[in-house]
């Protein structure tokens, strides 16, 4: 009986582990972003022309399945091609520049092998009317998505 108890605590330690690390994930996709360049979905009438040019859904072309869909309400919704991604954007203020930086993710932790998920490592967006190329942290490219 008493191994049977101690099999139950641990497992609801587990429990809660991932429930603290998921509230702290998600807390941590509501922080704002202090980079000026960026200044969310609301604003001048050029970065609601670059707001409605981003709206919509873009696909690998590539097997997986890898999408973001982005939404007028400033969400992005989308999937790795095995772990599904729940975020915000806002758009780049310079009205030349067609970008969007994306916040940090809140996604889910499947394990894929067989996945190569680049998409995961997305931090920046440039994109044209037809191509979205998909940067990290550093502004280095690690994938291109097209509008489907």
């Amino acid at each position: 009986m008493l191994g049977s108890t101690d099999a139950l605590g641990a497992k609801m330690r587990g429990v809660w582990a991932v429930l603290i690390a998921g509230i702290l994930l998600l807390a941590g996709c509501s922080q704002g972003n202090s980079d000026n360049q960026f200044g969310g979905t609301e604003g001048t009438e050029s970065s609601d022309t670059n707001q409605s040019r981003i709206l919509g859904r873009w696909e690998a072309r590539e097997k997986g399945g890898a999408f973001l869909e982005f939404h007028e309400d400033g969400t992005v919704q989308g999937s790795t091609g095995c772990n599904g991604i729940l975020t915000r954007y806002s758009m780049n203020s310079d009205p030349e520049r067609n970008a969007a930086r994306l916040e940090d993710y809140a996604t889910t932790l499947r394990g894929c092998p067989d996945v190569d998920e680049w998409l995961a490592e997305g931090r920046e967006v440039e994109f044209d009317d037809t191509q979205m190329t998909v940067k990290d942290h550093s502004g280095k490219e690690v994938g291109k998505l097209f509008r489907s």
